[in-house]
């Protein structure tokens, strides 16, 4: 299957990186269980937030639909 709309991440397990291949689809999902009440036992203070800039990120389709806001593009 071949798919130019794969995002690639990284994440370590048993001190072992690796590299996957995710859709907005699977990324807005994987979004929704972290903000989850009953899921934050699972996410390491440590490392919790650590990938948001002070800076806001530019606007895009992407994050609109991630955070529930668009509405223009939910007809593209």
């Amino acid at each position: 299957m071949d798919n130019c709309n794969y995002k690639h991440t990284t994440i370590e397990i048993d001190g072992r990186c690796l590299d996957l291949l995710v859709t907005d689809d699977e990324i807005t999902n994987l979004f929704e269980r972290s903000l989850s009440e009953a899921n934050k036992k699972f996410i390491d203070s440590k490392k919790c937030c650590s990938c948001w800039p002070i800076n806001k990120p530019p606007e895009c389709s992407f994050w609109k639909k991630i955070l529930g806001m668009c509405v223009e593009c939910d007809n593209k």
